[in-house]
């Protein structure tokens, strides 16, 4: 296919993270959607069954009984060559855990879309918390966060770009409410340009009838696969780089696996994820008026961690601050420890606060940012392995 001659936007949209990703996966011209509804992803799957209904998208959607069997059903779709689409969240993402792992170790691409909250914790709670993106960490999916709507539809057409390159499920992620329902203007590619950016090869057919073959046998040989799904994880880090690159050139807008701002003579760096990254910004350029010499690190590329790129954004600041709206319960935040081992790696040594709030949604305001600066720069050595903030009271 030639190079098209409108790379541009053909229009703007104010639209909200869900449908942000429905535009996405109509973009992508997917072919399978196989759902279940759940608070907060119910309206994106919707938006896209309605492109079906209007015939705007050729695509055979499905809504299961539940999500063990949407996943399951992405599964199979994907061993016989589809293009798959789906969205979930939270218990969502805990009941298709099974499929979703068949997924990830067998190497089937697809596109999820988690809009991420809170897990069960005594009573549900519907609002952001990254707890069930990090069910996934380990069950080789690569995994995105988003921070905006616009970020979230171009994540999902590069999530497939990664996905077939590499053959690997994708899972971009935006936090539940505060992306999923926030209306934000977004500029919509040209549909000749995404069709050109997407990778042309057939996809890699595991079900053929006239192969047999057989799946999900006893093995006592998986130690080799493995092996073998390390190193093609690892070497995502590198083949999103290279989509981005490619998504830059042609499209004008670039979402690095990690992001600096104001980094390059910072002496203290922030580090969050997803919407986090938006006060981060604020509070840097805040402490950059009162005379700190502050920077923040967005990482977008979750899993695989990108450890080098972090090590070496990170290398020269005298302090670094990680804010997380997660958690690994008797342990610590999970940004924390994947960048405390990245950091040991490669001999960088520098003190580093781990800050945790928000949690269940709580809201983080910028006063709570504040205390997170103060406390920084006020301090040699954070006192506590994990500093609590805006806990509420009982």
């Amino acid at each position: 296919m030639n190079k098209p001659l409108g790379t541009g936007s053909v229009e703007t949209k104010v639209l909200s993270g869900n449908y942000a990703a429905a535009y996405g996966a109509k973009l992508a011209q997917v072919e399978v959607v196989s759902f279940y509804p759940i608070t907060p992803a119910t309206s994106m799957l919707e938006k896209v069954a309605e492109f079906v209904f209007k015939k705007e998208l050729n695509a055979h959607v499905i809504m299961a009984e539940g999500e063990h069997s949407a996943m399951s059903l992405m599964v199979g779709a994907a061993m016989a060559g589809a293009r798959c689409f789906s969205g979930s969240a939270g218990q969502g993402i805990a009941y298709m855990h099974e499929p979703l792992q068949a997924a990830g170790r067998g190497r089937y691409p697809m596109v999820l879309v988690n809009c991420s909250r809170g897990l069960y914790h005594g009573s549900n709670n519907e609002h952001p918390e990254h707890d069930d993106s990090m069910t996934v960490r380990d069950s080789g999916w690569v995994q995105l966060f988003c921070e905006s709507s616009q970020e979230v539809l171009d994540t999902v057409i590069m999530g497939y770009k990664i996905a077939e390159t590499i053959s690997l499920p994708v899972m971009p992620i935006q936090e539940g409410f505060y992306m999923s329902h926030a209306y934000e203007p977004v500029h919509l590619p040209h549909p000749e340009a995404v069709a050109y950016y997407l990778p042309k090869e057939p996809r890699r057919i595991h079900v053929d009838p006239s192969k047999p073959a057989k799946f999900g046998s006893w093995d006592v040989s998986s130690f080799r696969l493995k092996y073998e799904l390390h190193q093609i994880t690892a070497a995502a880090v590198q083949v999103a780089k290279d989509a981005n690159a490619e998504f830059k050139e042609l499209f004008g807008r670039s979402w690095e696996v990690v992001e600096p701002y104001k980094c390059d003579d910072a002496d203290v760096i922030f580090m969050a994820v997803g919407t986090l990254a938006k006060s981060c910004r604020v509070l840097v350029d805040q402490e950059r008026a009162r005379g700190r010499k502050a920077g923040f690190l967005k990482v977008k590329l979750f899993s695989p961690f990108p450890a080098r790129e972090i090590a070496a954004a990170l290398t020269g600041c005298r302090k670094v601050a990680i804010i997380q709206r997660g958690f690994s319960y008797g342990h610590g935040g999970h940004l924390a420890i994947e960048t405390k081992a990245a950091l040991f790696d490669a001999g960088v040594r520098v003190p580093i606060f781990e800050f945790v709030s928000g949690l269940g949604g709580t809201d983080i305001p910028m006063s709570i940012y504040q205390e997170i600066a103060d406390y920084t720069y006020g301090h040699d050595c954070p006192e506590e392995k994990v500093i609590w903030k805006g806990v509420p009271a009982n």
